[in-house]
């Protein structure tokens, strides 16, 4: 037979590609945080993979960027609401030791990543999920890198678009 993480994940793509043409939902952030639940790699062979699709350089990792960190710990995603409640957890969370029980969290949209991670103590991972389709991938791509910055955090463009989990986040982030 096949493998139920197979299947889902085609379900998934299918859901993406539903989602072009109109449908409601975020397959894609979905499929991300699959990979993640499934995965097994360490964070800094998956960044040396990631930064060679766009470049044939080499990639320097910081130190604390070693083996020890890995996906292996990640079990299961979350839907944020309104309230803001799983990304805040997450946020707090991420200080102890403890971050195991975390899950994946897909923040709602006015937190402005699409996916947030903490695969080990004190890292935080956001990732912005946004297609790259059409001709003008360049408003798309920078949305996607300003969406990782966690001091930007319900914000976009230079607005915010709400400042009390804003300032709630931010604490949470500077709580360590």
């Amino acid at each position: 037979g096949v493998p139920a993480a197979a299947v889902e994940a085609w379900q998934l793509l299918l859901q993406l590609n539903l989602q072009r043409t109109g449908a409601s939902g975020h397959a894609f952030e979905r499929v991300v945080g699959e990979f993640f639940v499934h995965s097994e790699l360490h964070l800094r062979v998956w960044l040396q993979r990631l930064h060679k699709v766009v470049s044939p350089t080499f990639l320097e990792l910081p130190e604390w960027c070693d083996d020890s960190i890995s996906f292996t710990n990640l079990s299961r995603t979350v839907c944020d609401d309104a309230t803001g409640k799983r990304l805040l957890q997450l946020l707090q969370g991420m200080h102890g030791d403890a971050t195991t029980e975390l899950p994946i969290v897909f923040p709602q949209a006015g937190a402005r990543p699409d996916v947030a991670v903490v695969p080990a103590p004190r890292v935080l991972m956001l990732i912005g999920c946004n297609m790259l389709e059409g001709r003008n991938h360049s408003s798309a791509l920078v949305d996607n890198f300003e969406s990782t910055d966690a001091n930007k955090l319900y914000m976009k463009g230079g607005s915010i678009s709400n400042a009390t989990l804003r300032t709630r986040a931010l604490a949470a982030l500077n709580a360590g």
